[in-house]
């Protein structure tokens, strides 16, 4: 058996009935998801809601599987799942057609095909989806195919990755930007009154309707407006009467479930116990664009663990942005009831603010500690990224917590590509690692560190926005520069593994954070010839775009997702100008 992601494989199967089959019997279902509308029905209006991934992303989509219950419980519509499959069952699906998890029906048969991109470089996985499933990968084709009674479904798509949809403005009719919890039950509604009207006619009608739900952004009614370079100079959108699309943020947390609703027997499950972020450290899109921070009930959050419970859930994960964010005294009373009421579920905690670990160190129990010190120079975490945190603070309880905890293995994260940085600062970090493998082999004897290393991402709605990053080749660099510095040095009791960024989704996340439409085509291109590495660097050629040490921003003065307001217009400008003094000051 082969292990992907660490779930088995079932090789010899070879259709996606029988997977499909075999993947919803190690699946449990929350009893908070309307079952009773889960599936097709043939004599109904039905929603897909697709991950462009592999089944271990759909599993723990959490928030996609809460959007769609909204959906079932507020319209009439029934809902189903889609994902892209693993290559012993792509076959079937080039030959069949990608089908539905629980109902094994056509996707391309939905109404509405809501896909969830939660990170843009899942985009081939978009083109992907579409193809298998057998509609036209282009919304102007399927407008026409429409036109021809070929009906085909509304595609949405939605998540964090399409707060710049101009990349995907091509391919997907509708966008919701934000929480799509109050959205695409409103879509539905709007969908089911213009089919009762025009019995699935004018395909227009049914935009203008949707474009008039809050956070709901139409590609059909923008215009963009080049200058005689190519550069983007304006964004003008018509799809409502402010011009403008304003992002949604949730507005009552206890209103909508924040927890798994589908989850693999006997493994984990998730329940949010925030929303947002105290600590806006300027790299972070939650930290930028999910608004105040907000805290779950400390009664709802012990629901959903009684819940888990009840189902024979082995671990919770309490996530959010950093488990120090939420009240100290509320998360000990919740640890404490769960050790003295729960059989099987076990809270665990991942997040941590390494300078906050006091508020939260007798909680801790699990197998390694995860911080995120991001870079080993207080100048550029506390003036470029923003982050409130010094090395004279994060050390100490570093070493502490390893001399007090069964902790022997460290993960940490590792942001390079930042402006300013030079190699001295990532000596820094190197320095960091050495201290926290001598602290290791001095209580442990042993142990072992982990850095995932990751390039700065130009995000939108982030004080990055505006800035490009550092290619592959570059990252590679430096990749090797610093693994071998670390090594160096290195207690032989200590071992090392440094996970740098693949460069795949690298180049698509940064040429498509701040592309404009043309950065899909771009994409679209290297689907066509292969999607494989080479694929884009020859794409990337012939569309004059420099992927290898640097990648520049978009080719733009007005920034491609103009027509997008999002929660922190107002406040971003300053912080702009606040990073630029701070970068000045090198």
């Amino acid at each position: 058996m082969k292990k992907l992601y660490g779930e088995k494989i079932v090789r010899e199967i070879t259709d996606q009935k029988t997977y499909n089959q075999n993947l919803t019997q190690k699946l449990l279902v929350s009893p908070d998801l309307r079952q009773d509308k889960l599936g097709y029905n043939s004599d109904g209006l039905n929603m897909v809601m697709a991950m462009p991934d592999i089944p271990y992303a759909f599993w723990r989509g959490s928030g996609m599987h809460i959007v769609a219950n909204e959906v079932a419980r507020q319209t009439s519509f029934n809902v189903d799942f889609g994902y892209l499959p693993f290559p012993n069952v792509m076959a079937d699906a080039e030959q069949n057609g990608l089908k539905t998890l629980y109902s094994h029906e056509n996707i391309a048969s939905a109404d509405i095909l809501g896909v969830s991109i939660s990170n843009p470089s899942l985009i081939m996985g978009l083109f992907n989806l579409l193809e298998l499933s057998g509609l036209s990968v282009n919304r102007e084709e399927r407008k026409k195919r429409n036109e021809t009674q070929q009906r085909q479904p509304l595609v949405v798509a939605g998540h964090m990755g399409v707060l710049n949809p101009a990349p995907f403005e091509n391919y997907v009719d509708a966008f919701v930007i934000g929480d799509g919890d109050e959205a695409m039950p409103r879509i539905a509604e709007r969908y089911e009154a213009w089919q009762s009207v025009t019995n699935g006619k004018d395909r227009k009608t049914l935009l203008h309707l949707v474009a008039d739900i809050p956070g709901v952004y139409v590609p059909e009614f923008t215009e963009r407006k080049y200058n005689d370079a190519g550069e983007l100079v304006d964004v003008i959108y018509n799809g409502n009467s402010q011009g403008f699309v304003e992002q949604q943020v949730i507005g009552n947390l206890p209103d909508f479930r924040r927890a798994s609703l589908i989850m693999k027997k006997g493994k984990e499950a998730f329940a949010f116990i925030d929303y947002s972020c105290k600590y806006k450290c300027g790299f972070c899109q939650m930290a930028n664009i999910r608004g105040k921070y907000r805290s779950n009930a400390k009664e709802q959050v012990m629901r959903y663990l009684q819940e888990f419970d009840d189902m024979g859930v082995e671990k919770v994960v309490l996530a959010g942005a950093s488990s120090t964010n939420y009240d100290p005294a509320d998360l000990k009373e919740i640890l404490e009831w769960a050790k003295a009421n729960l059989k099987t579920a076990k809270p665990v905690i991942r997040s941590v603010r390494i300078d906050d670990i006091d508020k939260i160190e007798e909680f801790l129990d699990q197998e390694y500690l995860h911080i995120a010190p991001e870079t080993g120079s207080d100048f550029l975490r506390n003036k470029i990224l923003l982050k409130t945190i010094k090395n004279a603070e994060m050390m100490p309880n570093i070493e502490r917590v390893i001399a007090e905890k069964a902790f022997t293995e460290v993960r940490m994260y590792c942001i390079v590509g930042i402006p300013t940085e030079t190699i001295a600062d990532r000596m820094e970090y190197v320095d960091l690692i050495h201290r926290t493998a001598a602290t290791l082999k001095q209580h442990k004897g042993r142990g072992e560190i982990r850095i995932d290393m990751y390039p700065l991402m130009p995000h939108p709605g982030t004080p990055f926005e505006e800035f490009g990053m550092i290619g592959p080749h570059k990252l590679s660099a430096i990749a090797a520069e610093f693994n071998a510095a670390v090594r160096a040095k290195l207690p032989r009791e200590i071992s090392f593994k440094l996970n740098s960024f693949d460069p795949t989704p690298h180049i698509l996340e940064g040429v498509l954070n701040t592309g404009d439409t043309s950065a899909g085509d771009f994409v679209f291109d290297a689907y066509k010839r292969g999607g494989d590495l080479n694929a884009i660097l020859l794409a990337a050629v012939r569309k004059r775009i420099n992927v290898g040490d640097y990648i520049s921003k978009g080719n733009w003065q007005a920034k491609p997702w103009d027509m997008i307001r999002l929660v922190n217009h107002a406040s971003l400008p300053k912080i702009k100008r606040h990073l630029a003094r701070n970068i000045k000051l090198r």
